[in-house]
């Protein structure tokens, strides 16, 4: 009970963070080639533990899977200039600050897919020591 409980709540923060991602991302379906392949891997990985809730992780690793490419397709793929002179000092070009930051938000959905994944196979697999 406690498990679907926190599978929802965490289904609803990916459904935010995906919208929160889509503003002004375009819809490249090829940047969804990295995160299909996590979900893939890790749902086979516990495909034959989940018996009757195949159908809400199935669900849940979707919701991971749309908020990881959202992320990725967010990421600009403009080169742009990375410093600017400002006297004799160099500082960072804020549109290099915006892309390691867009750059960031893909490594953080990567790490919770990541994160999800151990713990489905923790839960549903095998228990990891």
């Amino acid at each position: 009970m406690w498990f679907m409980g926190g599978m929802g709540s965490f289904g609803m923060a990916h459904i935010c963070f995906s919208i929160a991602f889509s503003a002004k991302a375009p819809w490249a379906l090829i940047r969804a080639t990295p995160f299909c392949a996590i979900a893939s891997t890790f749902l086979y990985a516990v495909w034959d533990g989940l018996n009757s809730m195949k159908i809400p992780v199935t669900g849940y690793v979707v919701l991971e899977l749309v908020m990881g490419w959202r992320a990725l397709a967010r990421v600009s793929v403009q080169e742009r200039s990375v410093v600017q002179s400002w006297g004799s000092h160099y500082i960072p070009h804020p549109e290099a600050t915006i892309k390691e930051k867009q750059w960031l938000a893909v490594a953080g959905a990567a790490m919770f897919m990541l994160s999800d994944g151990l713990l489905a196979i923790n839960r549903f697999k095998a228990p990891l020591n």
